[in-house]
């Protein structure tokens, strides 16, 4: 995904939120004390990879929460908290309002405080191995187990003592030649709406990545780029192979 069109959809959606809540200030003065989900569901065969690169931190670390809170309290618009989730709302749907923007359909819901509070966190897991065959090693033989609540889980070349680089890298590949990996490769978020994602370093000639998934090979062509990851997907970083498998209780 190029970074213009990111930006270009990033603001477009910003633009459009504004319009959906003066339709629901036609019945609704006070939006203070009331929690809001906005439901982004994105177009195209990438729609995941969209979501993501939407709700993602922008050049001044803000996520799109953050950003749209903000717009609105300059436009006057007071609001305590906004949700942000992928996909179409099935219910209340004379409280939702709806507005289509850069290939991307919004759907803004009111919902009390209260039923979101009660509302369970669940926290999944997943681990990752070094696949059949793959060069190098892993810190971890037995592999790593990430979970939800602490992401994001940085990929990278063991940080070798007296090494100034700030980076930490807590999926670390054994790599005394240097030849398979980097200390930069990867990392791995999650998002409540879609899952684990694998988003990759800033591009050099020593750290692509690519997701294979059964006959299909995603590559990330720019740091930009994300990639949802599946029940036995399995990476590529430049060498080194990793399989991705969701760790059920």
């Amino acid at each position: 995904m190029e970074k213009s069109d990111s930006f270009d959809r990033r603001r477009a959606v910003l633009e459009s939120v504004v319009e959906v809540f003066k339709a629901f200030r036609i019945d609704r003065k006070n939006f203070k004390g009331k929690h809001y989900i906005l439901w982004i569901e994105a177009k195209g065969e990438n729609k995941d990879e969209v979501f993501v690169d939407l709700t993602m931190k922008n050049a001044n670390g803000l996520t799109l929460n953050e950003e749209i809170i903000d717009l609105l309290f300059r436009k006057g618009y007071e609001i305590d908290s906004i949700e942000l989730r992928h996909g179409t709302p099935e219910n209340n749907l004379d409280k939702i309002k709806k507005k289509e923007a850069a290939n991307v359909v919004m759907y803004l819901e009111e919902v009390s405080i209260l039923a979101t509070s009660q509302i369970p966190t669940t926290v999944l897991k997943a681990r990752l191995t070094l696949a059949p065959g793959s060069p190098a090693a892993l810190k971890q033989p037995e592999g790593y187990v990430i979970d939800s609540t602490n992401t994001p889980y940085n990929i990278g070349r063991v940080i070798e003592p007296g090494d100034t680089t700030n980076r930490i890298n807590h999926i670390e590949i054994i790599d005394e030649t240097r030849e398979y990996s980097s200390r930069s490769l990867a990392h791995i978020d999650f998002s409540d709406t879609i899952g684990f994602y694998i988003q990759r370093e800033k591009p050099t000639e020593t750290n692509l990545v690519e997701v294979i998934r059964k006959t299909e090979t995603k590559t990330l062509k720019n740091e930009s780029a994300t990639v949802v990851l599946k029940e036995g997907d399995r990476i590529k970083l430049r060498h080194v192979l990793l399989d991705f498998h969701i760790v059920k209780d």
